[in-house]
């Protein structure tokens, strides 16, 4: 069974839950002074889910991050009703992170996560891409779960990998002595084998790619897998995949669908994808600038199967002339970025390839 996709989390889903206050002595933005009042978050089976509170300010101005990292705001939707604010955010907060409140670059609170039910068992969140059907040429995948993980053991060990039309295992992944996780330890990189994907090397005369057009697999996480505390899953996750033609050529910016706002609104400026990109490029690889050249401070939200990505203002649109920065680095799912095929990085290049490092798109906002 599929991981239910995180942006389809909403109110109306939330079931009624645990609530836990904060207290005046830890959590500054309980107090009335500080333009926030009444902040709770809710717990439903031993996921921090959303954090709600009250304020008299226009809640588009509220930003949340974890603490120490000033450059990155938490995805997810800001929902009010009156002077009732509730933030939901795309991933669930994690047990024993602490986060911090925003208005206009400035802190105003901060709260730590707890776990409820004092198990702390770890969960699978999502497997990235979200997306059923995959190039054959595919690269990487990803796995967010809930909490630190092991760090022990190598966590291929508790990742079965199966050819459903062929109905047996397959080794797909490219086994390293050092892991890629992000810094959290709750993010894991999977590089499928490159040398069985670089047309021209040995691996891959030898074995071909990876993962064959017209086969379903299967992506299963081991019940045993265990968190940084030692709490295994305690349930099976998986995600199939449909292998489609491999995907040869580079992201054009050319071909995306820019939507732009409102003038004088916080309304999200909005980009559309023919194809897949890259879940975790995606938010690092957009800079917004004005007419003048000044940076526009922005925070992100990705759209299903990542097809699309809104971007959000700090502040209020001002009518004028924008440049949105996109850098290169950004893939599709088959490694192909702005610049160049994964495949030219073998052969040396191509006279079609482009140099650039950024790549830019105009608009006026009205």
């Amino acid at each position: 069974m599929d991981v239910k996709t995180l942006h389809q989390l909403t109110l109306k889903k939330i079931k009624p839950s645990l609530v836990f206050f904060c207290f005046l002595a830890f959590l500054p933005a309980c107090r009335q002074e500080h333009g926030i009042r009444n902040l709770v978050v809710h717990y439903h089976n031993g996921r921090a889910e959303t954090l709600s509170f009250e304020s008299d300010a226009d809640p588009a101005g509220f930003r949340l991050i974890r603490s120490g990292e000033m450059e990155t705001y938490l995805l997810g939707e800001m929902v009010s009703s009156g002077k009732a604010i509730e933030f939901i955010p795309a991933i669930p907060f994690q047990p024993g992170q602490s986060y911090e409140v925003h208005r206009d670059g400035q802190k105003i609170g901060g709260f730590i996560i707890s776990d409820p039910t004092g198990k702390g068992s770890p969960e699978v969140l999502q497997f990235y891409p979200t997306t059923d059907s995959v190039p054959e040429n595919l690269l990487k995948l990803y796995i967010q779960f809930s909490m630190p993980m092991q760090e022990v053991g190598h966590a291929v060990d508790f990742i079965q990998v199966r050819d459903k039309s062929e109905g047996q295992p397959v080794d797909i992944f490219l086994h390293l002595e050092s892991e890629l996780w992000n810094k959290e330890h709750n993010l894991l990189t999977l590089w499928l084998d490159p040398g069985r994907i670089k047309t021209g090397l040995i691996p891959n005369k030898a074995m071909g790619l990876p993962i064959k057009a017209g086969h379903s697999y299967s992506v299963r996480i081991s019940p045993e897998w265990k968190s940084a505390t030692g709490q295994p899953i305690g349930e099976g996750y998986q995600k199939t995949y449909y292998v489609g033609a491999g995907d040869r050529a580079r992201p054009n910016p050319a071909d995306w669908k820019l939507q732009p706002p409102k003038g004088n609104s916080k309304d999200p400026l909005k980009l559309s994808f023919p194809e897949p990109l890259d879940a975790i490029l995606l938010p690092e690889s957009f800079h917004l600038q004005d007419g003048e050249g000044r940076n526009i401070q922005i925070t992100f939200q990705l759209g299903p199967h990542e097809t699309s990505i809104e971007l959000l203002p700090l502040n209020n649109w001002k009518k004028g002339s924008y440049t949105l920065l996109i850098d290169s680095i950004l893939e599709d799912l088959a490694g192909n970025n702005i610049s160049r095929l994964f495949d030219e990085e073998l052969q040396g290049g191509n006279p079609d390839s482009r140099v650039s490092e950024v790549e830019q798109l105009d608009f006026t906002i009205e």
